[in-house]
């Protein structure tokens, strides 16, 4: 498979297909995928799943590094994850995403008051948020994160 971008782009763009329910991509051995004439030959196939699948099995390593695969969840959102159970200034929390849309992140203290509140973007596919936790107290937190249709609540500790 050969991807590659038009001669007047300037900077880096990927190649997404997204396959639905019942839909395949198979690399048979041997397979290759060529980014040659992409800028910097840095251009990556991105697959998103929505239901379909995907077996890389039959590209070697080196062609494996050009494929992001990313999965969508059947629900909403993933369980979020804190990358990390003791932070310090910033909180980076990951999670996929069905749909795109504002996520609203809360952060609660011991005593239950909100010490910090902030609308993210999400993204259909997979996301990582950053939070800004600088001048909060090291202590004991819950992180709350709510879509308007889901809600999710993760508890940390900030050093």
């Amino acid at each position: 498979m050969i991807i590659k971008e038009s001669p007047d782009v300037a900077e880096e763009r990927d190649t997404h297909i997204t396959l639905g329910a019942g839909a395949r991509l198979r690399f048979a051995p041997g397979s290759s995928l060529i980014n040659a004439w992409s800028n910097g030959g840095a251009m990556k196939l991105v697959v998103t799943l929505d239901g379909g699948s995907i077996d890389i099995t039959g590209l070697s390593p080196e062609d494996r590094e050009k494929v992001v695969v990313i999965e969508l969840p059947t629900e909403t959102l993933t369980t979020m994850q804190l990358m990390g159970n003791v932070v310090s200034d910033l909180a980076r929390v990951s999670f996929a995403s069905r749909i795109a849309g504002t996520v609203e992140l809360r952060v609660v203290d011991h005593l239950g008051r909100s010490v910090i509140e902030r609308n993210g973007s999400m993204l259909q596919g997979a996301n990582v948020l950053e939070l800004s936790l600088a001048g909060l107290p090291g202590g004991h937190y819950i992180l709350s994160a709510n879509t308007g249709t889901e809600q999710q609540v993760l508890r940390f500790v900030k050093q």
